[in-house]
């Protein structure tokens, strides 16, 4: 260890002088720089803080008391700045606010209660209120800011109106009486499974409104699968294709069976449009379903529900149903995206 080193060592261990003061005896090293040379030699750092046997300067807040508690009190009760009791105490910040928390001190955090608080315009600000204005609009009417206006309306105890209320009387409206009954909404929203369009198309609102509502009164508001749940179903479905019966289903496993294996073996399992050997499909020229109509077309006399089994018969003897040149096989790429045109779903 070179002999500024051990200066330096010394001078922090020995004489408990600072990083800065350190700084300034050696001259040409910066209070990181001391630090960085003690940790470097292993010297631990002690903490920050009034320390034992090291005299602060009598302005450090570790050594400051306020004296006059009664003139703390007194401002304190007055709101006045922690920063100008400071000063008129002659102490530091730090040793008020200390000070104030021992005493268990609560600042008001409105201005209401500030002795130099200005209650001559609340009766204009709540005559505008009752009005119908908005606190924006009345802060611009009294030149005040929102807020005070705000403080103002608490000050005069006037409750203030939620954000549906404030935007109907804006646009010059009345909000529907119906909507605040608990009963009335619960009965459209869950028992009718109205939409929250349907609803607000009744009340002549906007679906936020109805929105709003709900939560208010804690009824569940449906998410986007629940409000879709039984509206796609039958003919309502993109999909849909007339319905469908157990005896469509059973001929659809008949041609699986009897025919779907005869036209793969005819095809030599490949595709005929893109060669593939990979999802083989069987598909119908002339639709399957055209087929299945057409032939019950010309038995009217019987149902498909008391006649299920004969018309079964019917069908899986007539040659419409079972001419395998009506039949080709495809790949499934080809089968769906080429054949019948279906979109493929692109990665965002």
């Amino acid at each position: 260890m070179d002999d500024r080193i051990k200066t330096i060592v010394d001078l922090y261990t020995k004489e408990n002088k600072t990083f800065r003061e350190i700084s300034e005896i050696i001259g040409d090293v910066s209070p990181s720089t001391v630090r960085r040379i003690l940790i470097t030699n292993d010297i631990k750092i002690k903490p920050k803080g009034n320390y034992s046997s090291k005299d602060y300067h009598f302005t450090s807040p570790f050594k400051q008391e306020v004296e006059d508690i009664e003139t703390l009190k007194e401002l304190f009760k007055r709101c006045v700045p922690v920063k100008n009791i400071a000063e008129q105490l002659g102490v530091g910040r730090k040793a008020v606010d200390r000070k104030i928390k021992e005493l268990g001190l609560v600042r008001p955090r409105s201005m209401m209660s500030r002795e130099q608080y200005d209650d001559s315009k609340d009766k204009r600000i709540v005559e505008l209120y009752n009005c119908g204005n908005s606190p924006n609009e009345i802060a611009e009417i009294v030149g005040l800011s929102r807020c005070s206006v705000k403080n103002h309306l608490k000050h005069c105890e006037i409750v203030l109106r939620d954000i549906s209320n404030g935007l109907f009387l804006h646009n010059g409206k009345k909000f529907p009486e119906e909507l605040k009954n608990y009963e009335t909404l619960y009965d459209m929203y869950v028992v009718q499974r109205l939409s929250k369009k349907d609803i607000a198309e009744t009340f002549n609102v906007a679906p936020s409104v109805i929105n709003r509502c709900l939560k208010l009164y804690n009824i569940h508001v449906r998410g986007d699968s629940e409000a879709k749940f039984g509206l796609m179903k039958g003919e309502t479905h993109p999909n849909w294709k007339g319905g469908r019966t157990s005896l469509y289903a059973r001929l659809r496993e008949f041609f699986g069976v009897h025919q779907t294996q005869e036209v793969l073996k005819r095809d030599h399992y490949k595709c005929q449009m893109c060669g593939s050997e990979h999802k083989l499909q069987v598909h119908h020229i002339r639709h399957f379903k055209n087929i299945f109509e057409e032939i019950l077309s010309e038995h009217k006399d019987l149902s498909l529900k008391d006649n299920e089994n004969e018309l079964y018969d019917i069908i899986t003897k007539d040659d419409r149903f079972n001419d395998l040149e009506n039949l080709i096989t495809y790949c499934k790429e080809c089968h769906l995206y080429k054949v019948h045109n279906y979109k493929k779903h692109k990665d965002k």
